[in-house]
């Protein structure tokens, strides 16, 4: 899944989106789907799970006007027919650069013990760079896996799913 990376420097948190944000796992292409309209996902990941994140204002002292460093949103569906939906927007102001990232996928998700695998039949991530290149990517026939961790968080589940870098995402909270 795509996630922005906080970084105090311009540069870096552009490098760090653009790296961040593709689909996320280990994104392995291979014949590992399971079958259509099958379903072995735990009934506790089941629903429309949700990130946000809006970042420090970043205000121009000549002009006044403010603008977000990075915001994020984020929404996961597992459906209990097996049927995942994901959505990812990222978006880094660093003046005069900005990144957006726009991620669409949906396809089988399955459970592997602590693995989550979200196999996309469909899968399209777009960056726009004002200081860099723009790049549109076809992830449909990928695999991403993740470990999942659901937590009690004051009565409310909270999901994190950790890729194969060891990067932690989330928290999601259901909706």
């Amino acid at each position: 899944m795509p996630r922005l990376v906080h970084c105090s420097r311009p540069a870096c948190a552009l490098l760090a989106l653009t790296l961040a944000c593709g689909s996320g796992g280990d994104s392995t292409t291979g014949p590992s789907n399971p079958p259509a309209g099958s379903s072995n996902l735990p009934a506790e990941l089941l629903g429309e799970w949700h990130y946000q994140f809006i970042g420090v204002p970043n205000c121009d002292p000549e002009t006044g006007q403010c603008v977000s460093t990075t915001n994020q949103s984020e929404t996961l569906t597992l459906s209990s027919s097996g049927h995942f939906e994901h959505v990812f927007v990222g978006e880094s102001n660093f003046p005069p650069c900005s990144m957006e990232v726009l991620h669409q996928s949906e396809g089988a998700a399955e459970v592997r013990g602590s693995s989550l695998l979200l196999h996309m039949s469909t899968g399209t991530t777009k960056v726009t760079d004002t200081c860099g290149e723009d790049a549109t990517t076809d992830e449909a026939g990928e695999t991403d896996t993740y470990t999942w961790e659901l937590i009690d968080n004051n009565g409310s589940p909270q999901l994190t799913l950790t890729n194969d870098k060891g990067t932690a995402l989330g928290p999601f909270d259901r909706k």
